[in-house]
């Protein structure tokens, strides 16, 4: 299978034939590898890697799609790995989503390289921090960076119908946040052709909540609903307010992978509070 793909990738870049990816020659050294192996690569079978599920406990990373060798339907990803790995940002127990092949939650991922990038600054790039990926902000406090900084309590199964992820988020933010426990359950339900994500989280005291949600797509506020893409967010409109922050991208990497702007989709609780249980549910608009 990763020969396969080693093969559709290299074609799929156009490497076979020794040209620059889409992206320009980001590291010559990779490039010469697939230029001495040229001719296997031309001639060997090409596939994409499109599994239906994968687990890495160490990680804590799981992928789910709806359909084995498919881009159809939804795509769930989700890691819980140590805010204190070698290039973290601070995004444990954060995921993606896509629907048919497109985004509709992303991770942005990081800027170009500074020396900010890997200094004592490195935290406060936004795109660094929690609050800019798809994680919660508990009373204005972010996850921390640092090894001992990391979801816990991973549980993960899958099935024909189903594919499900749990982790306990609390332990990735620091007593600041006062956060006892924060219970995120995330559900492939291949059955209905859904994606629901759960929060059921206990605090020390009464706080302001706001989930963050990336997305590439500007995102639609209906009545009842919000559009995003080729997919619709549902929640409880008396649980959760909702707001769109355009934020615009200056890097010219990001730009070359999500345009002029990426947005942050804000579901900020109503009120104050210190237990709850936050359902959200992802249809596929048809």
């Amino acid at each position: 299978m990763l020969a396969q793909f080693g093969a559709f990738d290299a074609k799929q870049r156009a490497t076979s034939l020794g040209a620059a990816n889409r992206s320009g020659v980001a590291s010559l050294s990779r490039e010469l590898a697939s230029v001495m192996v040229a001719h296997e690569l031309a001639a060997a079978p090409a596939h994409d890697a499109l599994s239906r599920d994968a687990w890495y406990p160490h990680l804590g990373l799981m992928t789910a799609r709806q359909s084995e060798g498919s881009a159809d339907g939804f795509y769930l990803a989700a890691q819980a790995a140590s805010n204190g790995r070698s290039h973290s940002h601070n995004d444990s127990g954060s995921f993606i989503l896509f629907h048919n092949g497109a985004p509709i939650f992303i991770d942005v991922g990081p800027e170009a390289y500074t020396a900010k990038t890997f200094g004592k600054d490195r935290y406060t790039l936004w795109t660094m921090q929690s609050a800019f990926h798809n994680l919660p902000t508990i009373g204005g406090v972010m996850q921390h960076d640092g090894n001992t900084y990391r979801a816990s309590g991973l549980h993960y199964e899958s099935n024909d119908t189903q594919t499900t992820f749990r982790a306990n988020l609390a332990t990735a933010y620091p007593k600041e946040a006062g956060a006892q426990r924060w219970a995120r359950t995330l559900t492939l339900d291949r059955t209905h052709n859904i994606v629901t994500i759960e929060e059921d989280f206990a605090l020390t005291k009464p706080a302001d909540v706001m989930l963050s949600l990336m997305c590439a797509a500007e995102p639609a506020i209906r009545a009842d609903s919000v559009a995003i893409a080729s997919a619709s967010l549902h929640f409880d409109p008396q649980a959760l307010t909702v707001s769109v922050e355009k934020i615009p991208i200056t890097d010219e990497a990001l730009k070359h992978s999500w345009g002029e702007a990426v947005y942050r989709l804000k579901l900020t609780s109503t009120h104050p509070t210190a237990k709850s249980i936050y359902k959200l549910e992802l249809r596929a608009v048809t």
